[in-house]
């Protein structure tokens, strides 16, 4: 282990690794910023005052993808695990890693929607003449790929055992979820305004769907909207989990089941992996 991104956090090889990657993927986007934004202030296939605009836009999402980058880089401490031995004790801790990063590959696909938004308009302003940012994509491809791959350095045995306490982490999460509406008094129910009803919040768990309620229509609207936004954050890192346990299945199937009830995760095999295919 050495020091990296301050004195305070420490960061095995594999972590050091990813974390330059993303630097170096922030620091080619800001090389494609300026060649493109000189290039498009000068493209004759774009007319003014058109053209300053589409060159101000490509270089303010160019510049977002940077962050987002740089952001990454500089949060790899808190999105994984550095190597050593796994603590059942640190399932929070594990679980909010995931959520980290989850909220990192939300911000990109937002990046990207707003990018092919942006493209469609140069390809519609200069009839297709003009290249509507595949150098950034090239990019942006690349960190979505390293984010999605194991950005902790464990063996395959503490990868599982890591990702049976995110599973076991979030099925206490849905379990206190779905507790809060079980002890909502039916008196609440009943204060619930036409409006509120007519656009119910819904959010998903595993055996089914539960619906929040507060204590006023209002508060019943933004408390399900709340449960329904955790819902779909836990959803990401609970396939990621889900997927890596699908996998060492199939290398040891004994070892998953010690370290299943090492984790204290509800149910068996059949059911982690009847999870994995609806999720």
């Amino acid at each position: 282990m050495i020091n990296k991104i301050g004195s305070n956090h420490r960061l095995d090889y594999h972590q050091i690794s990813l974390h330059e990657d993303f630097r170096t993927s922030s620091q080619m986007l800001v090389d494609i910023r300026q060649e493109t934004v000189e290039r498009m202030r000068v493209d004759s296939n774009l007319e003014e005052p058109e053209r300053t605009r589409i060159a101000g836009r490509a270089e303010e999402l160019i510049q977002s993808l940077e962050e987002i980058a740089l952001e990454a880089a500089e949060s790899i401490h808190l999105m994984s695990t550095p190597e050593g031995e796994v603590d059942a004790l640190q399932s929070t801790d594990y679980l909010q890693q995931e959520l980290v990063r989850t909220g990192i590959l939300i911000r990109l696909k937002e990046w990207k929607s707003r990018h092919d938004l942006h493209a469609k308009h140069i390809s519609r302003e200069s009839g297709g003449k003009v290249d509507t940012g595949s150098s950034e994509k090239s990019v942006y491809e690349i960190i979505v790929r390293n984010l999605r791959e194991d950005l902790s350095g464990l063996s395959e045995e503490s990868e599982c055992f890591r990702a049976l306490l995110i599973i076991k982490e979030i099925q206490n999460r849905r379990g206190v979820m779905s507790l809060t509406f079980l002890a909502t008094p039916v008196s609440s129910i009943r204060n619930l305004t036409a409006t509120v009803v007519s656009s119910a919040i819904f959010f998903g768990v595993t055996t089914g769907v539960t619906l929040g309620v507060a204590s006023t229509g209002i508060q019943y609207a933004s408390n399900g909207i709340d449960k329904w936004t955790m819902s779909q954050k836990l959803s990401v890192p609970e396939k990621n989990a889900l997927d890596t346990i699908y996998a060492y299945e199939k290398k040891d199937r004994g070892m998953l089941i010690l370290l299943m009830a090492k984790a204290g995760v509800s149910g068996n095999i059949e059911d982690l992996l009847s999870a994995r295919a609806s999720a």
